[in-house]
């Protein structure tokens, strides 16, 4: 088995926009050097694809496969256990569960929605939690 490093995203190879000074390098380098990268994030409030598409316009090259963010948890998370999600997630992760059944949600997947915290959306998932729905959040935020 190869050698593989692990790098956050914000704060380690960019801020905001910007890549931080020698990161493209660096990546290049390891990868060079044999070693698999991959990138790691526990945003809850943009997609992988987005991201991608961000780190791609700043200079990083980086596959789509080798992003791994907290979303992507919570899908592999519903796949393995054939649920059925109810989304109260930031519009730009809607995507990353689109090709999930969604019909009949046996589980409440939350995280960074404020415009879809509203009564009805609050209510239905109440009802689906006391239904036995499981909860499942996409961070440990207990407030946004």
């Amino acid at each position: 088995m190869g050698r593989c490093v692990f790098i956050d995203l914000s704060g380690t190879l960019h801020v905001g926009r910007t890549p931080l000074p020698g990161a493209i390098e660096a990546v290049a380098r390891l990868r060079h050097e044999g070693y698999r990268v991959r990138f790691v994030s526990n945003t809850s409030s943009k997609s992988r694809r987005f991201l991608q598409k961000v780190l791609g316009e700043i200079g990083f090259d980086i596959a789509l496969e080798e992003l791994f963010t907290a979303p992507l948890v919570v899908r592999r998370h519903l796949l393995k256990h054939n649920l059925r999600p109810y989304l109260l997630v930031h519009p730009d992760l809607e995507e990353e569960f689109a090709d999930l059944p969604q019909e009949d949600p046996n589980a409440v997947v939350v995280g960074c929605a404020l415009q879809h915290f509203t009564y009805a959306n609050l209510n239905h998932t109440f009802r689906l939690l006391k239904k036995g729905a499981q909860l499942i959040a996409t961070g440990r935020s207990a407030c946004f």
